[in-house]
């Protein structure tokens, strides 16, 4: 998690108490409203500042935030945390203030004060500082709580009395530490790889004055670049005048440091590199660490001495084939066992080594020159993603068809995909699992590539291989295609009905990655046209000539030819693609039937292309004219299912904030939903039941949508907003007076809100925005569920979650037990308003994408149209007990998982299950005492936490609207 924020907030740090009870010292402080405490009761603590300051110095530096503390602090610590922060910030590419804190020169060391400590937690590291450390270690440290859960007692158990015996069996003190650090609201969200380093720091000066030198067994290697919580980069930075920090073991590396090891007793009998094992047996023996341990046995012979450590004997060449490869940065990084594997037995020898040719191959790939600042990518690999998986882990035949050097960029982008995507190409027909036909422009067409197309199909016919017909233009339906092409695509709109069952995908030649610079343009404008049988203007006098006949077969020729001009003119698409990939101005003529009007319209208009319908208008431009301004007209769509609690609220805002008509789809109501929709004369209703079918809810909101948008775009609409009826816009426009409240009713202009309608007004937002933008993405804002004095006026919930987790905890009603949150109580994916002249479906209730005529709606892949970020939603997710009753009664009625396959998440899955038996009593009862938050921890939250804010905009503007309709009773026939 990195540290990016919409702000910073000042986190503060209480200063430290201290106290003994039932025997153990305790060190407490308040950091962003919650205690942190450490206890020990084994060695008195010291009520140490720069302890705390530690502890949250990294988890503040990701999420962007500074600490502050009223106690002062050792000037050595903050002077050394400076230079910290300066590694850390390069690593993240942050900018971090050092704490607010006073500073003091108070501690004076005696000489003869020297006493080491080791933090000891039975690892490879650990166990080698252990034994090979070059000076004497007085005591052993370990905090319970950082690796093993405090909650989990039979681990913790178990690891105590191993940490016991490996400290008598030295005759060493061991000094044991319990925290809360790891469940701490603000320090838990933080990524723990790159936190524990502050969190050993934390326990380290703690011990100020007991002990002087701290022993930290190095993870990583000197000279590793690469991120992590306690490093040789900066493990020595934590020190104080009282404190010094000393790493150990960076010389060597892991696979060393356990040869080094292996044949001591005391290791064989307690080695703990993972927490997940049960009793005496700690390692579970499958996840990485244990199985990148167990390689590092076997590589030094020693693997049949610590089998027993081992819960599960896994297949260790099937394991190393199961790595993730992590990035390095030179080839030094490696570890002995991947450089001198030579050691080990087959096959997992050829397994490791097979492992270690992929890092080099990545880092190759990685250190390649970096392409020019001219290259674009017009289209993200993202975007064929579902087309790659199609022949992912097959053996593919790529079949090209008679074509020109255009046909050459489709081809070499192809195989650019293929070789990213890991996809294997093979040399033969008869060594192909499936044959992937190129893709083109050649169906209905070109008989020639027709002929070597059929030869191809009755071979795969006759020897059972599938086939994928790759993204096509269609001129007619003259060819057959049969059935062995399982999937086939085409690459624009006009060809979709053309090809039976086909998908859409974007011309191939949009995945082409340049690998050169052919440095800048040496001409104006060129005008190049085709002279083919596709030619509509094969004989214009200002041609310079047809481009893939003024260069030979060949490719980068082609990129040349294409690079001399400032602006290039053609009806050859291909070469205004390559003008598109070279950052030269392009404008695309027609050819003969509708694949360059319809690759333009549904992929190159919104990559920048240009469009003329003949070549004068293309060399002689008319001049532009300014168009005439009128009013934007705005069309809202909800699904409703027995929603009268916020019905009436919802639309009376966002009629006043622009809404010209509601298209409201209704869902079997029997409260007065529908009664209340009929009372707004600008409102159309509907009824669409949800069906019965898996996933139907996704598949029926994107079918309402589509139906809305239809119906927006002939009502002459502009915009259309989707929105859920606990949903409320915020256009969030400049604050301006003035002119700008013309913009608003005369009863908005006298309101004592008036600028805060400006700010609210969809109308005044979307007037400004620019031409080229066909959808606005408004993200969204959580109400926190606030304890109100009077729940039916939700609007009075104006705390709202922007970024991060849900900071509180959540009773989960089916156990009684209260969980903390990793993510938000409803959805953080925004929700969007669509131009209805946009050729658009909905993907989901939250986005729109390229018309792909889905058969199934909400099923359709995710080809971006060009978006802007604008302005916010208001969620009020959680309210009033008989609403929030009715909601999660719909959700057990629809599904118990998303279409993704995952099961709905906590706590909509338990509250689903709940509500279907609870009575509105019981609801209240639960959500007061398990779920609502008080407005002053709101306010603490807000104050303290960075990804709270108050923003009480809809709870004035709600206030003023409503006050409003009480005073006027011929406001809904506005």
């Amino acid at each position: 998690m990195h540290g990016f924020t919409l702000g910073m907030a000042l986190i503060r740090v209480e200063t430290p108490q201290v106290r003994k009870k039932d025997g153990e010292w305790i060190v407490s402080a308040n950091i962003a409203g919650e205690e942190l405490w450490f206890s020990s009761p084994d060695a008195e603590l010291a009520a140490s500042p720069e302890a705390f300051l530690s502890a949250m110095l990294i988890a503040a530096q990701l999420y962007g935030d500074r600490l502050a503390s009223e106690a002062k602090v050792c000037s050595k610590w903050k002077r050394n945390v400076t230079k910290l922060l300066k590694v850390t910030d390069g690593w993240w590419k942050l900018k971090t203030k050092v704490p607010k804190a006073g500073a003091h020169n108070h501690y004076r060391r005696k000489r003869w004060f020297r006493k080491t400590a080791l933090f000891f937690t039975g690892g490879v590291d650990s166990f080698h500082t252990l034994l090979a450390y070059p000076k004497r270690i007085h005591a052993l440290i370990n905090v319970q709580g950082f690796d093993i859960p405090l909650e989990d007692e039979e681990r913790l158990a178990c690891a105590g009395r191993s940490l016991t015996e490996v400290a008598k069996a030295r005759r060493i003190p061991l000094i044991r530490i319990r925290s809360n650090l790891r469940s701490h609201p603000y320090f838990s969200k933080a990524n723990w790889e790159m936190t524990h380093g502050s969190a050993m720091a934390a326990a380290a000066h703690l011990l100020a004055g007991r002990f002087h030198d701290f022993a930290l067994s190095s993870s990583t290697r000197a000279g590793d670049p690469r991120a992590w919580g306690s490093t040789w980069q900066i493990d020595s930075l934590w020190s104080s005048r009282a404190v010094k920090f000393l790493s150990w073991g960076e010389h060597l590396s892991r696979a060393e440091k356990a040869e080094h090891i292996a044949d001591h007793a005391l290791a064989r009998a307690h080695l703990r590199v993972c927490w997940q094992g049960r009793g005496d047996v700690p390692n579970c023996g499958e996840c990485p660490k244990c199985t990148r341990t167990m390689v590092a046995l076997a590589w030094c012979g020693k693997l049949d001495a610590f089998r027993h450590r081992f819960t599960n004997q896994p297949d260790l060449v099937a394991a190393v084939e199961s790595w993730k490869p992590a990035p390095i940065q030179s080839p030094e990084e490696l570890d002995p066992v991947l450089t001198r594997a030579e050691r080990l037995p087959e096959p997992l020898r050829t397994a490791v080594i097979a492992h270690r040719d992929g890092l080099l191959a990545d880092l190759a790939a990685r250190n390649a020159p970096p392409p020019s600042a001219w290259r674009r990518v017009l289209i993200k690999d993202s975007a064929f993603k579902e087309l790659m998986k199609l022949s992912e882990g097959k053996r593919i035949f790529y079949h090209k068809v008679p074509g020109n050097v255009g046909d050459d960029l489709i081809h070499a982008a192809t195989r650019q995909l293929f070789r990213r995507f890991k996809i294997e190409v093979v040399k033969s027909l008869e060594d192909a699992d499936q044959v992937v036909m190129c893709g083109g422009g050649s169906i209905g067409i070109w008989d020639g590539c027709a002929e070597a197309r059929r030869k191809v199909y009755e071979y795969c016919e006759a020897n059972g291989v599938p086939i994928i017909l790759h993204p096509q233009s269609v001129g007619g339906p003259d060819e057959t295609i049969p059935d062995i092409v399982e999937h086939r695509f085409v690459r624009e709109w006009n060809s979709l009905p053309l090809m039976s069952g086909a998908r859409l995908m974007p011309d191939m030649a949009l995945a082409y990655h340049v690998p050169k610079d052919h440095g800048p343009a040496t001409h104006g404008v060129g005008l190049f046209l085709r002279t083919d049988p596709e030619a509509l203007f094969p004989d214009h006098p200002d041609s310079l000539g047809d481009p893939p006949r003024m260069v030979p077969r060949d490719l980068d020729e082609y990129f040349k030819l294409a690079a001399g001009y400032e602006h290039v003119i053609t009806d050859r698409l291909h070469f205004a693609i390559i003008a598109l990939l070279l950052k030269r101005k392009a404008t695309l003529l027609p050819n003969k039937y509708h694949k360059n009007r319809g690759m333009w319209e549904t992929w190159l208009k919104d990559l920048g292309c240009g469009w003329a319908d003949h070549p004068e208008s293309a060399l002689n431009p008319a001049p532009s004219t300014s168009p005439k301004k009128r009013s934007t007209k705005i069309a809202l769509t909800m699904c409703l299912h027995n929603e009268a609690f916020l019905l009436e609220a919802n639309l009376r805002y966002h009629h006043a904030l622009g809404v010209d008509r509601a298209y409201l789809f209704l869902d079997r109501c029997t409260d007065a939903t529908e009664d209340i929709a009929r009372r707004f004369p600008w409102t159309r209703i509907f009824y669409r039941d949800t069906p019965d079918t898996p996933f139907h809810i996704r598949s029926h909101q994107a079918a309402c949508m589509n139906e809305a948008l239809a119906m927006a775009r002939d009502d002459g609409m502009d915009w259309l907003l989707s929105l859920d009826p606990d949903e409320f816009a915020f256009a969030n426009n400049s604050n301006k007076s003035g002119k700008q409240a013309n913009d608003l009713r005369e009863a908005q202009r006298e309101s004592p809100v008036s600028g805060l309608w400006l700010r609210a007004s969809l109308r005044r937002m979307l007037r400004n925005v620019p031409a080229g933008i066909d959808q606005v993405t408004m993200p969204t804002r959580e109400a926190l569920p606030l304890a109100l004095e009077n729940p039916t006026r939700f609007w009075g919930q104006d705390h709202f979650l922007i970024k991060g987790s849900y900071p509180g905890t959540i009773k989960d009603p089916l156990t009684g037990e209260s969980r903390s949150m990793n993510r938000w109580l409803g959805h953080n994916q925004g929700k969007s308003m669509i131009r209805t002249s946009t050729r658009a479906e909905a993907l989901n209730a939250h986005t729109w994408v390229k018309w792909q005529d889905s058969k199934e709606p909400g099923t359709g892949w995710d080809f971006p149209v060009p978006t802007l970020r604008q302005g916010w939603h208001a969620h009020y997710y959680c309210i009033e007990a008989d609403t929030w009753l009715k909601k999660f009664q719909d959700v057990a009625r629809n599904h118990e998982i998303w279409p993704t396959g995952n099961r709905v998440e906590f706590p909509k899955y338990e509250w689903s299950k709940v509500a279907v038996h609870m009575t509105p009593e019981e609801a209240r009862a639960y959500l007061r005492d398990g779920v609502l938050v008080e407005p002053k921890t709101a306010r603490q939250w807000a104050r303290k936490l960075p990804g709270v804010t108050r923003v009480p905009v809809w709870s004035q503007l709600l206030e003023d609207l409503l006050d409003e309709r009480e005073s006027n009773a011929a406001y809904d026939d506005e």
